[in-house]
Order: C-alpha cells, then sequence, then structure tokens
C-alpha cells in the first residue's frame, strides 16, 4: 500500500469493507484516522513477521511469528482490489 496516499487508502478501506489493516512502521503515517474508516477495527503493524502492536485496539498485540502456512500451486496467492 505504499503507493496509496491517505486519501485513496481511505477510500479504498470503506469501499472494500474490510474489518483490518496490516501494515507496517514505515507506513503508518498513510493509514486514515479512525473516525474516516470506522469499518476498520483493527491496524497490525509487523515488523520482521512479527506483530509489533495494534493502534485501534486496547489489547497487546500478540508478539509471535506467523504459523507458516501450507501452499498449492492452486491456492491464491494475492487477492487484488480494483474499483473497476
Amino acid at each position: 500500500m505504499a503507493a496509496y496516499k491517505q486519501k485513496e487508502l481511505r477510500l479504498l478501506l470503506n469501499d472494500s469493507l474490510v474489518s483490518m489493516e496490516i501494515t507496517c512502521e514505515g507506513l503508518l503515517n498513510q493509514v486514515p484516522g479512525r473516525d474516516s474508516i470506522p469499518g476498520v477495527k483493527e491496524v497490525l503493524v509487523l515488523e520482521n513477521d512479527r506483530v509489533r502492536s495494534s493502534i485501534f485496539d486496547a489489547r497487546p498485540a500478540a508478539r509471535r511469528p506467523f504459523a507458516p502456512l501450507a501452499c498449492g500451486v492452486d491456492d491464491e496467492c494475492a487477492i487484488l482490489f480494483t474499483s473497476g
């Protein structure tokens, strides 16, 4: 999401009805304010494959690595969003 400006990201998050955003410390300044993305319940900040913090949720984020997932050649690797 590095290419998105804050306004564009706000529109994308609201239009796609996501409830969680995952980002990194370097992109936090692009995260829209909580009041402008009401459907987003949590924004996780990842660093080195670990959850560093959750900026919307008062609970401390788990600081454990994500479990690796087995995947096959027919598995989806990305779900891309387009407004068109």
